[in-house]
């Protein structure tokens, strides 16, 4: 039976070692937490560190060239960054390779800045190419589709030029200055797309007919951003499990590691490892901390300092035998089944030019290959123990990375309205001063509290639960500058029972004592998709399992978006109907009910489960399998991921096991899992505003559109509602839920 290697890192050291244990033949599963330093890089790879063995280089070429787009022939170049660095480098994307300063040599240069964005000035850029003996010239261009035209982020303006149609613009743009002097090539901020940089560049090599290159960047790095991406879409394109979690703890029997435990959102990993790779960075991934000592936070190791002199603080880190397994204080190693690689490791540091991505990868590589093989057997057993994974730095030790400014939908759109959005980064800082956070009462009830740039933050900072006590801050304290909606909600669902405030249809359905599972549909499914929740009702009823429906109120989920906890009234009034069916089973449509009702309930012997996972249970085993299959084998569908079922509550997966049980076909959007992209529909900001939301929602549909599926699928219905609502009249694509999908196929 083929080993079980766990990687503990996402960066460019533990998806080489993935990936070389996979090709060995083991299954791997790769947890990862946030972004690193790959992430944070120049987007360029040095072989900077890496032994000077002609075949060790080559094969880690081989190998990082198979796993992301690079270009290179191994030897060092030169290339600028927009900051005017030279930076030197063995492998670049295919977006900088023409930008080799050796290459540049007696040509002419035009340099195109855009206007707003204020990482770059084009006539710094200039000064430095003719440094370098290069004519160069400058030209100032519209961002296409931006209102904004001040202090734009470059992550914003990459993810706006995923869309083709802005991308051929800009490339309209750049082509018209290119031609007034006929230079010899053009040079661009590196912001031509953030998920599709190929079809970006697409459309400036058919504008331009001319070269033309993106200079690289310090963080926050597109290029570095777009590194770690393709890193990840290599890996699980191998069939190798990427987990978007933290690990928590870890068992130890003896000197071998037994047991990992990982939270994704709201759900536990339970992982048991044959072997294991710990890639998880120094100080940006969080592999190390330093307080009063430097130490490693997963397994407590010892970190040295490389040298005897004490000094050398960027190269400190755990110190590994041959076979790159951790020593401990007395030289003994500490794990016999734990192999440390890249920059958790002591020596090797790319700020100080002793290491880097190339580094990183040979270290992954050998402890991949070496974990595949099994190395060592692990020592004798012994005593049990757990080790508890030392917390992160959280809000206070945010690096200024704008990793959460690559993935917050709300700055994407608001850039592109005009309309002022402080962030993810910035809101850290609102809670400091009254007259600060007086003012953001409006700004902060945009948040979607999508959680993405939680998920992607290095240092674990959890943004989105910091705007929801921002919010109930501003309520309690300057309620003058509280959205109306806010200060209306509270009122509204003790008037009504209800968020919308109006009377809901009651569902036709089972009402019994003795259900083993008990449906909980909520508010928005009933008011918004009345049809879709009947067609819930009758799959869950056809399961083969006694059914009941509960009449209960508003699981005082929307009060989350406040920082607020639900009306007691209402969580006994909803235990009480709970308790009155008899169920073991809580069944909700909604996430957001999902999560309150699993922690409000309080009810022995009950488990409260979304709906997605009651079909994964009882699906499989149901008399209506064989129908379903028959009636949709072979459709086409795209599938989004709801915030709250994904982020919140670590079910990515679900959904996709239970389609395929029935023979559909997912078609997955560029952005999909752990990497996808709110729709727009939550923390308030429908109610707050509608027409942001609904922009939103309508980028969201265009990247479905794209896919040439037949359907969009979701399994909220807050989301379908919107998505919905975003779905232009001549756009064909049908959007349901899962649920509502399966149960109106059962119909006659």
């Amino acid at each position: 039976m083929s080993a079980h290697v766990v990687v503990i890192g996402g960066g460019a050291a533990g998806c080489a070692a993935a990936a070389a244990a996979r090709a060995k033949g083991a299954r791997v599963t790769i947890v990862s937490r946030g972004v690193g330093a790959t992430a944070l890089s120049t987007g360029a790879v040095t072989l900077d560190g890496v032994p000077e063995d002609a075949a060790l280089q080559a094969r880690v070429l081989e190998l990082l060239r198979s796993m992301v787009p690079l270009v290179g022939d191994g030897s060092a170049r030169t290339y600028l960054s927009i900051s005017g660095a030279v930076i030197r480098a063995h492998l670049v994307g295919p977006t900088h390779a023409a930008g080799s300063l050796e290459d540049l040599d007696g040509r002419s240069v035009l340099v195109v800045g855009l206007r707003g964005l204020g990482c770059m000035n084009a006539a710094d850029i200039v000064r430095r190419l003719e440094m370098h003996g290069v004519k160069a010239g400058t030209a100032i261009v519209d961002v296409p589709g931006f209102r904004q035209r001040f202090d734009l982020s470059s992550f914003s303006v990459a993810q706006a030029l995923d869309d083709p149609a802005l991308a051929a613009e800009l490339a309209a743009s750049v082509a018209r200055e290119a031609s007034k002097s006929g230079w010899d090539l053009v040079a661009l901020p590196p912001v031509l797309g953030l998920r599709r940089a190929r079809e970006a560049g697409s459309a400036m090599d058919a504008a331009l007919g001319r070269p033309w290159f993106e200079l690289l960047s310090p963080p926050p790095s597109v290029p570095g951003m777009r590194l770690h991406n393709s890193f990840h879409e290599y890996v699980k394109s191998r069939g190798i499990t990427l987990l978007d979690a933290g690990v928590t703890r870890v068992d130890v029997q003896g000197n071998a590691v037994t047991g990992i435990h990982a939270m994704d959102g709201e759900t536990e990993h339970a992982i048991v490892p044959d072997e294991v790779v710990l890639a998880t960075g120094r100080f940006i991934g969080g592999g190390v901390a330093c307080g009063e000592r430097a130490v490693e936070t997963l397994f407590g190791l010892q970190v040295v300092p490389v040298g005897g002199d004490g000094q050398g603080t960027m190269d400190l880190g755990v110190d590994t035998d041959e076979d790159l397994r951790p020593l401990g204080a007395g030289g003994e190693v500490a794990f016999a089944n734990v192999r440390a690689a890249g920059t958790v490791r002591a020596g090797g540091s790319y700020a100080c030019g002793t290491g880097g991505i190339g580094l990183a990868a040979v270290q992954g590589m050998k402890a991949g290959e070496a974990a595949a093989n099994g190395g060592a057997a692990a020592g004798p057993r012994g005593p049990g123990r757990t080790i508890e994974a030392l917390p992160l730095a959280g809000q206070e030790g945010c690096i200024g990375c704008e990793a959460c400014a690559s993935v917050c939908p709300v700055l994407a759109q608001s850039t592109r309205d005009g309309t002022w959005y402080p962030g993810p980064r910035t809101v850290q800082g609102l809670g400091r001063a009254g007259p600060l956070l007086e003012a953001a009462g409006h700004p902060l009830s945009l948040c979607t509290m999508c959680a993405a740039c939680s998920s992607i933050c290095p240092v674990g900072s959890r943004n989105h639960e910091t705007v929801a006590s921002l919010r109930a801050r501003i309520v309690a304290e300057y309620p003058a500058s509280a959205p109306a909606p806010y200060l209306e909600l509270p009122k509204v669902l003790e008037r009504s029972g209800n968020v919308f405030g109006a009377e809901i249809e009651r569902l036709e359905g089972p009402r019994r004592p003795d259900a083993e599972v008990a449906f909980f549909p909520g508010c928005t499914l009933p008011y918004f998709e009345p049809e879709s929740a009947g067609h819930t009702v009758r799959l869950l009823a056809s399961l083969g399992v006694p059914l009941s429906i509960v009449d209960g109120v508003c699981c005082g989920g929307p009060l989350d978006v406040l920082g607020l906890e639900p009306r007691r009234e209402n969580v006994e009034r909803n235990r009480e109907a709970v308790r009155a069916t008899g169920a073991r089973f809580v069944t909700a449509a909604c996430p957001r009910c999902a999560h309150r009702l699993a922690k409000d309930l309080d009810l022995p012997g009950v488990r409260v489960e979304h709906t997605i996972e009651t079909l994964e249970r009882l699906l499989p085993g149901s008399p209506v399998i064989g129908r379903l299959r028959s009636r949709l084998e072979g459709r086409s569908v795209t599938y989004h991921d709801p915030c709250e079922l994904g982020r919140y509550r670590g079910l990515y997966e679900n959904a996709r096991r239970v389609l395929a049980l029935v023979g559909v076909k997912v078609v997955e959007m560029p952005r999909s899992g752990s990497s996808s992209v709110c729709c727009g529909a939550g923390g308030g900001l429908r109610s707050v505003d509608a027409r942001l939301s609904r922009e939103i929602s309508r980028r969201r549909v265009e990247e479905a559109v794209l896919t040439g599926a037949e359907m969009l699928l979701t399994e909220c219905p807050s989301c379908v509602h919107n998505l919905r609502t975003g779905r232009r009249s001549s756009q064909p694509l049908a959007v349901k839920d899962v649920s509502g999908l399966l149960g109106e196929a059962l119909g006659d």
